[in-house]
This record gives C-alpha cells, sequence and structure tokens, in this order.
C-alpha cells in the first residue's frame, strides 16, 4: 500500500505562523550561538529542552544576520487578513 503524504492546510499554516513566536526563536538562536546548550537556554527562558529544540529546528541553520531578514517577512505575513 502506498503511504499518503501529509499536506497541511493554509488555514493551519496560517495559525502556525500566528502562533510562532519569533523574538523568542531569536532569543534562543542567540544564545545557541554564544554557546548555550538547550538545557541552559530552556532554564533560562522557561520553557522545555524540547521546546528549545522545536523552536530552533523551525529556524533551521539560520544565522541570527540571516533570521534578522526574515522577521519582516514573518510580520507582515502574520497579520495578512486571512482566516
Amino acid at each position: 500500500m502506498k503511504k499518503r503524504k501529509y499536506n497541511m492546510s493554509i488555514k493551519r499554516r496560517i495559525k502556525d505562523l500566528r502562533e510562532f513566536d519569533f523574538d523568542r526563536a531569536m532569543e534562543m538562536l542567540t544564545l545557541k550561538n554564544q554557546g548555550w546548550t538547550q538545557k541552559d537556554i530552556g532554564a533560562a527562558l522557561g520553557v522545555t529542552q524540547q521546546r528549545v529544540q522545536q523552536n530552533l529546528k523551525q529556524i533551521g541553520s539560520m544565522t541570527v544576520e540571516e533570521a534578522e531578514l526574515y522577521r519582516g517577512v514573518f510580520d507582515y505575513l502574520s497579520k495578512l487578513p486571512i482566516v
């Protein structure tokens, strides 16, 4: 039997985008680039190590400078009047 590939609906993608805390992810990325461990970042920000890992995975392997460029895009897209 062939596996079906799951494709996220546009509504779900927009919901996830609106809920994504880009500033917190940027802070995590900055701390990671300073040599902090995921456990230490989680303790400092009051989240679990798993949440830190999820956020860092979402921004991928961007540098802080690259991520700053995308901040404007995230802000713009999250404010679109799409339900």
